[in-house]
């Protein structure tokens, strides 16, 4: 079976297995196709939690070993890394059965050259764990994609934080004053879990995006800052240069940013 495609679809939920061999969610993956390679990529925070990770095709499938991600700061701390992406090439069999139940979003919706504008909106997507519904006695797990859409945070306020327009995306949100895309409130949930997931950009209405307009992919989302009320992103183009420079074969359909100069420090993890 050929699944329509929507966009929203490219997004997945990873898992690591517990002790009692039950899988837990614990992140986000966002699925892409550069014609010549299907890869899914998260936030390598979510990586760090295990090497065995996990996510849904029409069963539980096991990730790749092998995955390259932004090694640690001089501090040895994630939580300093301002990039924080991980990424694996998947071989034919898993991104078929992959397919069977999500999308890989085409390199044509890959938007590298994305800017920050006044009155921007993005929209940060992914399965929050505490809306992860699960019935172990029946080995079922639903996990609930979530979005939430809002104004750009200004340059001055995302340089002060350390996460530059040109390499990050960030939202300013309320919780309290959340509403869902009928414009009726309703309870956002903590955003543990959303890590890996897509930032999307589209044009018109930000109500009318995955639905009568076209979104374009600008980023994966890798921190919930609810203290400074900011969602952030790592911008898309950081990821899809370093797939380039990876994979020969895919460096043709691997965005990069025009007049952008990229200096990475990944590691290669098995």
């Amino acid at each position: 079976m050929i699944r329509k495609f929507e966009a929203i679809k490219a997004v997945c939920p990873i898992y690591v297995g517990t002790e009692r061999q039950r899988p837990e969610l614990i992140g986000s993956g966002t699925l892409l196709d550069f014609g010549k390679g299907r890869f899914i990529v998260t936030a390598a925070h979510v990586h760090d939690q295990s090497t065995k990770l996990y996510t849904l095709g029409s069963n539980l499938l096991r990730l790749p070993k092998t995955f390259v991600k932004t090694s640690l700061p001089a501090s040895g701390e994630r939580k300093d890394d301002r990039l924080d992406f991980a990424f694996a090439r998947l071989d034919e069999p898993m991104a078929d059965e992959l397919a069977k139940r999500h999308c890989f979003l085409p390199f044509m919706l890959i938007d590298c050259n994305d800017q920050l504008t006044p009155d921007a909106c993005y929209m940060f997507s992914g399965y929050p764990r505490s809306r992860a519904e699960k019935d172990y006695g029946k080995k079922r797990i639903m996990p609930k994609l979530w979005t939430r859409t809002d104004s750009a945070a200004t340059p001055e306020q995302m340089t002060e934080l350390g996460y530059p327009p040109e390499t990050h995306v960030a939202v300013r949100y309320n919780p309290a004053h959340d509403t869902n895309e009928y414009g009726k409130p309703r309870h956002f949930p903590s955003a543990k879990g959303m890590s890996g997931g897509a930032v999307w950009r589209g044009s018109g209405n930000p109500k009318d995006w995955l639905q009568t307009a076209q979104v374009r992919l600008v980023g994966i989302g890798i921190e919930d800052r609810p203290n400074d009320q900011l969602m952030i992103g790592v911008r898309i183009h950081c990821i899809t240069a370093l797939i380039g420079e990876r994979y020969t074969d895919i460096r043709p359909f691997a965005g990069r940013r025009f007049g952008f100069g990229y200096t990475y420090q990944t590691g290669i993890v098995n």
